[in-house]
C-alpha cells in the first residue's frame, strides 16, 4: 500500500514538473495600448462603398438604365448661379442651338459638341436621361448621361440648359423604346447626345 501511495506521489510531481515547463515555454504577448485616432467623415464616407452603380450595357450610349441597382444624384458644383453636373465644359466656344442639331444633325454625328436649349424632361425614376427642346414641353433631343456617370434631380425641368457631349444615331431596340416611355421619355428617335457635361441654368 505504501509502495502505491509513494508510486502515485511520484507520479504526480512528473506531472507537476511538466506542465510547468510548458506553461514556461508559452510566450505570453504583452498589452498594447490603442489609441484613439480622429477620422474624418469624408475619409469614413471614402471607405464606405458607393451608392452609384453603372447600369449594364453603360459603354453603350443607347442602353437602359437598371434602377432596381440605385443610383446616387451626385452633388453639382455650383458657378455663378449654374448647377454643373459630371466635368467641367471643355469647349469654350458658344454652344449650337438644339433645334439646330435636330434639324440637321449630319455634319455633328460622332462629334463633341455643345448645344443649349430648354430641359423639358428628366427621367421619372433616377434622371439618368433628359430631353432638350427648344422650349419647353416641345420635341426634344434625347440626352443619356455618358456611362451613366451622373444623374440630373427633376428640379431641372423647364431650365435652360447646355449639354456637352457626343452625338449619336443609333434606333433604339422595342424593349429599349418600351423602357424609356415607361420613364415619361418622348424623344425616342434614333439622335442622342450623350452627355459628359450638364450645366443648368
Amino acid at each position: 500500500m505504501r509502495r502505491l501511495i509513494l508510486i502515485a506521489l511520484a507520479l504526480g510531481s512528473i506531472w507537476f514538473a511538466c506542465s510547468q515547463a510548458k506553461e514556461a515555454d508559452v510566450v505570453r504577448p504583452e498589452a498594447v495600448q490603442v489609441k484613439p485616432v480622429a477620422v474624418s467623415p469624408e475619409a469614413v464616407a471614402a471607405l464606405q462603398p458607393s451608392a452609384t452603380v453603372e447600369c449594364p450595357g453603360a459603354a453603350n450610349p443607347g442602353s437602359p438604365c437598371n434602377h432596381e441597382q440605385g443610383h446616387k444624384i451626385a452633388s453639382p458644383q455650383a458657378v455663378d448661379g449654374e448647377r454643373v453636373f459630371g466635368g467641367p465644359l471643355k469647349d469654350k466656344g458658344d454652344p449650337l442651338t438644339v433645334g439646330t442639331l435636330l434639324d440637321d444633325p449630319k455634319p455633328y454625328l460622332g462629334k463633341v459638341v455643345k448645344a443649349k436649349g430648354t430641359v423639358s424632361r428628366v427621367c421619372e425614376k433616377a434622371g439618368c436621361w433628359l430631353e432638350l427642346a427648344s422650349v419647353q414641353g416641345g420635341a426634344g433631343l434625347r440626352v443619356p448621361m455618358a456611362n451613366h456617370a451622373f444623374f440630373i434631380p427633376a428640379d431641372a425641368i423647364g431650365r435652360p440648359a447646355i449639354v456637352e457631349g457626343q452625338l449619336h444615331a443609333q434606333p433604339l431596340p422595342a424593349a429599349h423604346r418600351e423602357h424609356l416611355a415607361g420613364e415619361g421619355a418622348q424623344a425616342l428617335g434614333p439622335l442622342s447626345l450623350a452627355a459628359t457635361t450638364v450645366v443648368v441654368q
